[in-house]
């Protein structure tokens, strides 16, 4: 009979390490760590301070149209003209952060039971 308990202990130990990986390892999390890694690796690489300070100033109160151009314009231009890894890490970035709120928006929508198992509509 002890031989048993220590089986069914040793197993149960297992699963519940099992069910704790899984809560860690979804893929939201995994975009979350992707997200904080890259950005680190941006930050290593930019010195992100002087970008801030180069960067074409926009005024809220008279927002315009070249105001918004050149802020964009600047932007492409420095994605475009940094070296290869920074421009990993930027797609990276932005790639983890849009599958973080996917999974995010996915997970609110199961939860008020909108959509089934299928991920179609149950409205009827």
């Amino acid at each position: 009979m002890t031989e048993l308990n220590n089986i069914k202990t040793i197993v149960m130990g297992r699963v519940r390490a099992i069910h704790v990986f899984q809560m860690f390892l979804t893929t939201t999390a995994l975009s979350v760590v992707a997200f904080v890694v890259s950005l680190w690796g941006v930050g290593r690489e930019v010195w992100i301070n002087r970008v801030i300070q180069n960067e074409p100033s926009i005024s809220l109160v008279h927002l315009n149209l070249a105001d918004i151009s050149a802020f964009v314009h600047f932007y492409i231009s420095a994605f475009l003209d940094t070296r290869f890894v920074v421009q990993v890490l930027v797609v990276l970035s932005v790639m983890a952060l849009a599958w973080f709120v996917y999974g995010a928006v996915r997970t609110i929508v199961a939860s008020l039971g909108v959509m089934g198992r299928s991920g179609r509509h149950t409205f009827a």
